[in-house]
């Protein structure tokens, strides 16, 4: 299920992060925390375990849509007055993350986006949506609405993050998808074939992949502050039905719940 947003603040300077991927994150799991603080902990700090180690939290996010286009002022975007930003949520989890994310935000009606030594803003709620699911076939094609960050095992153990024309990237788009079916379902998915293919004719268009190439900081100026490479294009998605429905409520590729991978069906 999709959830869209609609902030509003009350503050006059408002201003959020550039790299707000993380303090967004951090915002969800406060509400979800009044709703259902032991789910949010759960969540949190386990997820969903797999048979590769790998821990799944089963939702994503957008990135912040604004009216205007905000000024940038060192690292933070500066909005321009009455600005209501509006933010998409999602995950397959309709009963778990979904109605107590709705219910915690009934109860507080407050979005905070800060980080610390940065800046802190705190909204209020003004809207919140349901959309309606795409209609689904076994090929659709996409528009991502956050980065897309997938990596490869490298040798010395760190993240060979795939750029947008890596030939790799379909079948770590696959085996990551799979994954997550078996996760969330306890059970193969009937079919598992799936392709993923980048718009080609865009990345060239904008000037190859390092135009549409993007590095995330998490926890910015933080002692555990990481970076994630990630790309931003068009591509479509060939193959199971309920494997593109899983990457369109969970997100497809990584980091989903840090605001990774969410896309909508053009």
């Amino acid at each position: 299920m999709r959830i869209k947003l609609t902030l509003k603040s009350t503050q006059q300077n408002v201003v959020v992060p550039i790299n707000y991927q993380y303090p967004l994150s951090a915002a969800i799991y406060k509400i979800l925390n009044i709703a259902e603080p032991q789910f949010a902990e759960l969540l949190h700090s386990k997820g969903y375990p797999t048979q590769h180690n790998r821990r799944f939290k089963f939702f994503t996010f957008s990135k912040l849509f604004f009216k205007f286009p905000p000024n940038i002022k060192e690292n933070v975007f500066v909005m321009k007055k009455n600005e209501a930003p509006q933010l998409l949520i999602s995950s397959p989890l309709d009963e778990s993350f979904v109605q107590n994310f709705v219910t915690g935000i009934f109860i507080s009606q407050e979005f905070p986006i800060g980080l610390k030594n940065v800046c802190h803003t705190t909204f209020m709620v003004e809207t919140v949506e349901t959309l309606p699911e795409p209609d689904y076939g076994t090929e659709v094609k996409c528009s991502a609405l956050a980065p897309i960050s997938v990596s490869a095992k490298s040798e010395n153990k760190q993240p060979d993050y795939l750029r947008a024309l890596d030939n790799r990237l379909s079948n770590a788009i696959r085996d990551n998808l799979i994954w997550k079916y078996k996760t969330l379902n306890e059970t193969e998915p009937k079919d598992n074939d799936l392709t993923f293919e980048i718009d080609k004719d865009y990345v060239i268009k904008r000037g190859g992949e390092e135009r549409v190439s993007k590095l995330i900081k998490i926890k910015e100026g933080d002692a555990k502050e990481t970076r994630i490479k990630a790309f931003v294009a068009p591509f479509k998605l060939t193959g199971s039905k309920d494997l593109i429905k899983l990457a369109y409520d969970c997100g497809i590729g990584e980091k989903n719940s840090l605001g990774f991978g969410m896309f909508e069906v053009t």
